[in-house]
């Protein structure tokens, strides 16, 4: 699939290993609308290791891949927070979701509910799934993971990564600053994952 040439043709020769058999129950137009955004849903939700009880907060819960990731998560047994425009909030509950907060306001990270069983200062979330971008999108989830959660991005520091330009310099910087989080996040936590589609 990063081949040039050929990825809007009507006919084209693919590795097999990019590949799966579409499911009956879906025709062509659904299942060709859900490739991609389902491998890096899927994928995000296996870097996840979600349990059931868990709660997760979805970044771009409306979307498509956020979309997908919602109901995958919610029939694995999470509580699923979704974070998206308020436009579309109506589409994250119907997909599962059992809290929407706006994006749109800095401070919907400080809005999530808090538990008896979180410190007053934190609130109790195991995971948070990225399908946005942004280092706001990475400094809120900092503050409301617990230090053992998972942070995890099908973007990166770049918001809606692919829409500008970036250039090497600015891939460089993105690559850099992933790897810093990485790094810094096996030491101290909560963990930062950056996963896309995968094969397997």
């Amino acid at each position: 699939p990063f081949r040039p040439g050929g990825a809007w043709a009507e006919i084209t020769a693919d590795d097999e290993r990019w590949l799966t058999r579409k499911p009956e129950n879906l025709s062509f137009g659904t299942a060709a609308a859900c490739g991609v955004a389902g491998l890096v849903a899927a994928s995000a939700l296996q870097a996840l290791q979600l349990r059931p009880k868990m709660r997760l907060v979805v970044v771009g819960a409306s979307g498509g891949i956020g979309g997908m990731a919602v109901q995958l998560a919610v029939r694995a047994g999470a509580e699923v927070i979704g974070v998206c425009s308020a436009a579309h909030a109506d589409t994250a509950a119907r997909l599962g979701c059992s809290l929407v907060l706006d994006y749109h306001d800095p401070s919907w990270a400080e809005k999530l509910p808090t538990a008896e069983r979180a410190p007053v200062d934190r609130v109790p979330i195991d995971r948070v799934l990225d399908t946005v971008g942004g280092i706001d999108v990475e400094e809120a989830a900092q503050r409301v993971l617990r230090r053992d959660g998972t942070f995890v991005t099908v973007v990166g520091p770049e918001r809606f990564i692919g829409d500008p330009a970036l250039g090497w310099i600015g891939i460089l910087t993105a690559l850099g600053r992933i790897g810093v989080r990485i790094a810094l996040s096996r030491l101290r936590g909560p963990r930062y994952i950056l996963t896309g589609p995968s094969t397997g």
